[in-house]
């Protein structure tokens, strides 16, 4: 019973990791358009100021992507499993923070944003649905409410860190968050039984 408790617990820490990543993917513009709307080409990747139509691209692809993202990830999630979509969520969250990180061109912003909103919306779907299907009922309940935290966190992270780095250091510390989820996850995270 202790043995199952504990590797219950670490699919969750694990799908925690995700939640952040997401999270990160909303507040992410936050410290980083003040980075592209300066002149100083040592900080601005894009080596312009964006523009006001940039700017509005920039901020709502994240929302287009997440309203077309729980479509594939659901039908992945039932045609081939639960961890298997999770798994795989975190691809477009690892590829978004490295285009960001390496971006010269704003259209590669549009791009990392897009991906960065599938992820999100497939993440919001999935989520919770893998942390129910997981847990016990006596503590389903606790399980899923752990993902406020992970979500707080990646809400905070961006704030704490953005305004102080590059946008590749920056890009490049987020991208650890679904790396871990991935290498975790990929080892220890279990199928749901509701999907068996």
């Amino acid at each position: 019973m202790l043995s199952k408790i504990n590797y219950t617990v670490l699919a969750v820490f694990a799908a925690g990791l995700l939640a952040t990543s997401g999270d990160i993917t909303m507040t992410w513009t936050s410290p980083t358009y003040s980075k592209l709307y300066s002149n100083d080409t040592s900080i601005n990747p894009i080596g312009r100021p964006i523009t006001s139509s940039e700017d509005g691209w920039i901020g709502s692809l994240i929302n287009i992507g997440a309203m077309i993202g729980p479509l594939p990830y659901s039908y992945i999630a039932e045609r081939f499993g639960r961890r298997i979509g999770l798994l795989s969520i975190s691809i477009p969250h690892m590829t978004a923070y490295l285009i960001f990180a390496f971006a010269n061109k704003v259209y590669l912003f549009y791009l990392g944003r897009l991906l960065g909103g599938l992820a999100v919306g497939g993440g919001y779907t999935l989520l919770p649905m893998y942390i129910a299907e997981v847990s016990d009922d006596s503590n389903r309940g606790l399980l899923s409410s752990c993902l406020m935290p992970f979500w707080a966190f990646g809400n905070f992270l961006p704030y704490a860190l953005g305004p102080f780095i590059s946008i590749k250091v920056f890009n490049l510390i987020l991208a650890c968050f679904p790396v871990s989820f991935f290498i975790i996850f990929l080892l220890f995270g279990v199928e749901t039984p509701y999907y068996f």
